[in-house]
């Protein structure tokens, strides 16, 4: 349910809350919701918002109706803010025109960053995915490649968008990749859209410290140059849940701390060399690979193990089902 503001001079029992200075609730709202939903002249809102607006990323969306419900506009972080889809709805529930202005949608194409908003994919290159995005648009041919664990089936991309497996051909302008990796070695301009599918199996002695933990973490990504923001989540053994810096670890990379218990991992350490000191500490003889193993559903193993003092990490990537695209 929404939330209503309005202006105390115009007190009314369906209104949630009655504010005395526009600018600074606008200012607190902007900071602190995801949609906000005008109903005045554009104009206003305009002058209001001029000095919060950041990046496209942050931003919420702005949504502006005139007062008759005639006309929605979807003002500002039309694709990542989602304001097209949420003036569409809004326009469809009340029999509205929806104001929709970004090319990509006013042409029937695509955009970069709809695209992997919709695949649950993060953008390495704003910039870069806005000059992509052009080139889409402006009909050029763009490759997309993909060397993830994600699959596509292609089905629904632009026609001048092509899923290619091997090399990109020479008539195409730009890439699209959706990868793990922090940096790829094309000639051509790209964009990486990075996919949450990298599990981190973590040991580690009671009381390490978070500082320690993901300086570790960052250190196993950088050197097999995955990008962090293809972590999925963070398994470690039952033993651990309450490991006071593993959780601050997964809450600061906003992952999940996934606990695998130790009669799990006894049917599968057989794959994994043990330790003799470990398994007579905690009951098995490893923890991060079984934990990366079964935390991945059995996937990819990138890394089996580093350690750093008093840390073991082991990197996996997850399999995931095919996704129309």
């Amino acid at each position: 349910d929404p939330e209503v503001f309005a202006p105390s001079k115009y007190p009314s029992e369906d209104s949630d809350f009655h504010f005395e200075n526009f600018k600074t609730t606008v200012e607190m709202l902007f900071a602190t919701r995801r949609t906000l939903l005008f109903i005045m002249a554009t104009g206003i809102v305009i002058r209001t918002i001029k000095d919060l607006i950041g990046s496209k990323d942050k931003d919420p969306a702005i949504l502006v109706m005139d007062e008759k419900g005639f006309h929605i506009i979807s003002l500002l972080s039309g694709h990542l803010g989602r304001a097209n889809e949420k003036t569409n709805e809004i326009a469809g529930l009340i029999g509205a025109d929806p104001v929709i202005t970004t090319a990509s949608d006013v042409s029937g194409s695509m955009a970069v960053d709809t695209f992997a908003m919709d695949h649950g994919l993060t953008i390495n290159d704003l910039t870069a995915a806005k000059d992509i995005t052009a080139m889409i648009i402006n009909g050029e041919k763009v490759a997309m490649i993909n060397n993830s664990s994600m699959e596509f089936d292609g089905s629904r991309l632009p026609e001048n968008v092509f899923l290619v497996n091997g090399e990109v051909s020479q008539d195409c302008q730009g890439v699209i990749a959706v990868s793990i990796k922090m940096e790829l070695d094309l000639e051509k301009r790209y964009v990486i859209l990075h996919p949450k599918t990298v599990i981190a199996g973590m040991g580690c002695r009671r009381n390490t410290t978070f500082e320690e933990l993901k300086n570790a973490l960052r250190d196993t990504f950088s050197r097999n140059n995955i990008s962090i923001d293809s972590l999925k989540g963070i398994a470690t053994v039952d033993l651990k849940e309450d490991e006071k810096g593993l959780m601050e670890c997964a809450s600061y990379f906003k992952v999940p701390l996934m606990i695998i218990p130790r009669n799990e991992i006894l049917k599968v350490e057989d794959k994994f060399t043990g330790s003799d000191f470990v398994r007579k500490s905690i009951g098995v003889g490893s923890v991060a690979e079984p934990c990366g193993y079964l935390a991945s559903d059995k996937g990819r193993c990138i890394e089996e193990k580093h350690r750093y003092e008093g840390i073991t990490i082991s990197v996996w990537e997850s399999s995931v089902e095919v996704l129309k695209c």
